[in-house]
């Protein structure tokens, strides 16, 4: 034999088409109003989209919604609260809500236990009860802040992130994590408590972000 008539057979058929991997927006779909909805573990729902400030409230309280809550309670700091509180409390109120309001220093320092002590004694007089659900409206100190207090006040209550950094939309809103400062070091007592919902407001980072430009001429 010659050594060409020892080859096996060569296959000529064209080869199957690898099937293309499926877009990202795939597992975010969108809904009729544009807005992404994004689930996550423990039953969380992340929301992304534009103008989105004004529709949480009736997105909350609408029957069938994800919140059984009476009373709402909104912690900010007094820079981001400035900025858009009037407009979500002015939201709520159009569904027949009236929330209570907490503001607190802007920084790092107010992610501490004094601070979590202070909004849980101002919960308790207010006579907030099971029935309260916490709006938590700002970055990450805030978020984390407001979240811990949930995870405790009346052995836990529902919680809503409303992030208005974009390191807060990406990672301190999502997953769960809460937690203050102590002396021994950061984000050493918490909790894990998953947020009803957070909602990512791309219009808030864009107007955070011109704010931001334009106090550095001013």
């Amino acid at each position: 034999k010659r050594p060409s008539e020892d080859k096996a057979p060569e296959d000529k058929s064209p080869e199957p088409k690898k099937a293309k991997p499926e877009p990202a927006e795939a597992a975010a779909p969108k809904r009729q109003d544009g807005v992404r909805e994004v689930p996550v573990v423990g039953g969380s729902i992340v929301y992304v989209g534009n103008h989105l400030l004004e529709r949480i409230p009736e997105e909350l309280t609408a029957a069938g919604g994800p919140v059984k809550a009476s009373r709402f309670v909104i912690v900010s700091d007094t820079t981001v609260f400035g900025l858009y509180g009037k407009v979500l409390v002015a939201a709520f109120e159009k569904v027949g809500h009236t929330p209570l309001v907490h503001q607190v220093t802007p920084g790092e320092n107010s992610k501490a236990r004094r601070v979590k002590e202070e909004i849980e004694d101002w919960m308790l007089a207010n006579k907030c009860l099971r029935d309260t659900c916490l709006v938590a409206l700002g970055g990450g100190v805030v978020g984390d802040l407001t979240g811990y207090v949930a995870a405790t006040f009346m052995r836990g209550v529902p919680v809503i992130q409303i992030p208005t950094s974009m390191m807060a939309m990406l990672d301190s809103s999502v997953g769960g994590k809460t937690a203050v400062n102590v002396p021994a070091g950061k984000n050493l007592i918490g909790a894990f408590h998953q947020p009803l919902r957070v909602y990512a407001d791309m219009q808030v980072r864009r107007d955070r972000g011109l704010h931001g430009i334009s106090a550095r001429f001013t």
